[in-house]
């Protein structure tokens, strides 16, 4: 393959990779948080949403037209429906909806090779390459960032989960209802993922909508293995008639045990991981002590 044609394509596919590592690092020390600073302004995210518009409108009346068309595949539907999922599993952050989601996805690339078109006329040296690179930079962020804004959240559930049934617990045992019990929970949590799912879980039955469907609700919008067997175990309990407190206090000692059996695994994992980290020090380690050896016998030779 000619070198001219190969270069760009390599840099274009690292411009991917370097895209989708910005937007799924973790938000750890303060040149990391820089990125997830930058996604999380509301303005950004306004001004993104104002742009996706007219790609958003046209991806709405496409969907209508092809739920209006019997034989159709639905295939639109099947996506929207996916990003919505995702979307409410990672928050519904600033209120975004799927086709506007969509559109920003269709939008990123297009203003990185905006952005490549400019900088190649500015630099005036391998257009392709600069073209490709900011196309496939900023193209791969909107889906990184929400696929890691989902385990994030998810995470903060987990961790979070145990304390706040062990907290629900108390409530329940020391004869508050479902509902006191719920309020007094978000007044200790004080924020996070699972505090709001809570709040809104209470609002939802305050509105009038039964414990059961509003349970199974909150199961669908955490996406969370660990709360769904609580919620289930719940229902049942108030089916049959039965107390919470002692369903919620078993159900808190199985989260708790099933988050020491994922912290084993991934301490079972490390060493495995490691070994991929520690192979290119040992091969740099034998190009030193070898490489040195080598120019000395050509010396002495």
């Amino acid at each position: 393959m000619n070198s001219e044609i190969l270069l760009p394509l390599l840099v274009a596919l690292a411009a991917f990779f370097l895209g989708y590592a910005i937007s799924t690092i973790r938000p750890g020390g303060p040149a990391e948080r820089v990125v997830w600073e930058v996604a999380e302004i509301p303005g950004l995210l306004r001004f993104s949403l104002s742009l996706s518009l007219p790609i958003a409108g046209r991806i709405r009346r496409a969907a209508a037209r092809e739920a209006a068309d019997a034989s159709s595949s639905k295939n639109l539907s099947a996506i929207l429906s996916r990003v919505q999922r995702a979307l409410v599993e990672g928050g519904e952050p600033g209120g975004i909806q799927a086709p506007e989601f969509l559109g920003v996805c269709i939008l990123a690339p297009l203003v990185g090779l905006s952005v490549g078109i400019v900088s190649a006329f500015a630099v005036g040296a391998y257009p392709a390459l600069w073209i490709l690179f900011f196309g496939g930079l900023l193209g791969s962020v909107p889906p990184g960032w929400l696929r890691e804004r989902i385990r994030v959240r998810k995470t903060q559930i987990r961790k979070s989960l145990p304390f706040a049934l062990d907290l629900l617990t108390l409530c329940v045992e020391a004869g508050m209802d479902f509902a006191q019990a719920l309020g007094r929970l978000g007044e200790r949590l004080r924020g996070g993922a699972l505090a709001s799912e809570f709040g809104r879980l209470l609002r939802e039955i305050q509105v009038g909508k039964s414990r059961a469907e509003a349970l199974r609700s909150a199961s669908d919008r955490m996406g969370v293995e660990e709360f769904g067997s609580v919620a289930v175990a719940m229902i049942q309990a108030d089916e049959l008639g039965g107390s919470l407190g002692p369903v919620l206090r078993i159900q808190a000692e199985q989260v708790r045990e099933r988050r020491f059996q994922k912290a084993e695994e991934r301490a079972m994992k490390a060493p495995v991981k490691l070994i991929f980290a520690l192979i290119p020090i040992f091969l740099c380690t034998i190009i030193i002590v070898f490489g040195s050896l080598l120019i000395r016998v050509q010396g002495i030779l």
